[in-house]
């Protein structure tokens, strides 16, 4: 019985590289650097969490804070915290961009 050559291996900058175990962050004792710059984004997270809950509360969650209308399920499912409903939230950016034009 003999057996079939093996295909030659992928080579080039598309194929995965092994890792150590000892180089990966957060294994075997080896701990990440702290960034500042993570720190705000994670604080910043946790208040819209809050914010998301008290709206809950108050009944007032899926609700546009500009124009009162029901913010549609699907941007909810996407991103749960937000406070404006699409259109709002596109004028929004409209008007940030008009702003960065103007300065």
């Amino acid at each position: 019985m003999s057996c079939a050559p093996r295909p030659a291996k992928p080579s080039g900058p598309w194929t995965r590289k092994k890792t150590s175990r000892s180089h990966r962050p957060g294994v075997d004792g080896v701990e990440p650097q702290f960034d500042a710059a993570h720190a705000r984004p994670r604080a910043q997270t946790d208040f819209q969490i809050q914010e998301l809950l008290d709206r809950l509360e108050a009944g007032a969650y899926g609700i546009c804070e500009e124009c009162g209308e029901e913010i549609g399920i699907a941007r909810l499912k996407a991103r749960p915290v937000t406070t404006l409903c699409i259109q709002c939230k596109s004028d929004q950016e409209v008007e940030e961009r008009k702003a960065k034009r103007v300065v």
